[in-house]
């Protein structure tokens, strides 16, 4: 078994050439159900029941974040082979080169254009259509390494910045605009839109739950979380609170818009749950990359896990 050691990425170890599945991005699909990346090599598909199917991808894929298309497919970064990926529902895949070359993340602007994050080595923001036509939108100074990317309710394109402690915003016509996130090493990952057109944020080695206005005004908050915890994948909740996954912790946790969070323990040990999806059954779904399995909570916080056979 030879394993690539993805440098300092704290989520994820991506192990080549072994049959395990490791679910990484997660995303509710048009079809009413759950479709998902995993490292190992695949896409997968959950139903609300809990069943489970995968489609296999060429070459070293390692596929990473995962969005709803404009077409209704799924678009996924494949940070191993350069390249993003569709999958219709019915599961035919298609590939096109990544304007950056490593991608991490994906989403859907406004129009209709992909966005894509590259991560510690690419340093870039890009972006690209349906059709496969793409191009370098911006280039950030090192080391930044953006992770998340979501569009806001301003049209703008946001993400988080790793290792360059901040949050970016960027423009369709390429404007660039950094906002540096308040403490010493915060390490922001999942971003999502709040349900009070604010933008909500996991910092992995800050242990908090960040929020920033489009104009740039931040608040952090912590008080409830897990001693040692690491917020990682975040999304908005059903019931207007935000959710997210605690990778450290083994915990999914809940922050309302007022900043008041509980917490949830997963079943399984260590399972480093990575990101976290609204269903369409009003749950929160969530991967868990360490144990190979699909997590489901409700509102009320029950959990059921799916693990992926193979």
């Amino acid at each position: 078994m030879r394993i690539v050691h993805l440098v300092t990425l704290p989520l994820l170890i991506a192990f080549v050439g072994v049959s395990s599945a490791h679910p990484f991005g997660i995303v509710a699909g048009p079809d009413g159900a759950i479709w998902f990346t995993d490292v190992s090599g695949s896409i997968g598909r959950v139903t609300t029941a809990g069943a489970i199917e995968r489609y296999r991808l060429p070459g070293r894929s390692l596929p990473l974040g995962i969005a709803r298309g404009p077409d209704g497919a799924l678009w996924f970064a494949q940070s191993g082979d350069a390249t993003i990926g569709g999958i219709t529902t019915a599961g035919t895949i298609r590939e096109f080169k990544s304007p950056v070359a490593h991608p991490s993340d994906i989403t859907t602007a406004h129009d209709g254009t992909l966005w894509v994050t590259g991560d510690q080595r690419d340093n870039a923001i890009g972006a690209l259509t349906i059709h496969g036509v793409g191009t370098i939108v911006a280039r950030l100074a090192a080391p930044s390494w953006p992770r998340n990317i979501v569009t806001g309710p301003d049209g703008a394109l946001w993400f988080t910045e790793f290792a360059g402690n901040k949050i970016g915003r960027i423009t369709a016509g390429g404007k660039l605009t950094e906002y540096v996130v308040p403490g010493r090493v915060s390490a922001p990952i999942g971003i999502t839109l709040g349900p009070d057109s604010a933008l909500w944020f996991a910092n992995y080695y800050g242990a908090s739950i960040g929020r920033v206005t489009t104009r740039g005004a931040f608040t952090s908050y912590a008080r409830g979380l897990t001693p040692s915890s690491a917020p990682s994948g975040i999304t908005t909740g059903p019931d207007r609170a935000l959710w997210f996954t605690d990778a450290l912790a083994n915990r999914v946790g809940r922050i309302t818009t007022g900043g008041a969070i509980v917490e949830d323990s997963i079943p399984t040990r260590d399972s480093r749950p990575a990101s976290i999806t609204t269903g369409p059954d009003g749950a929160l779904w969530f991967t868990e990359w360490k144990s190979a399995k699909i997590g489901r909570i409700t509102t009320a916080g029950k959990i059921t896990e799916y693990t992926i056979r193979q």
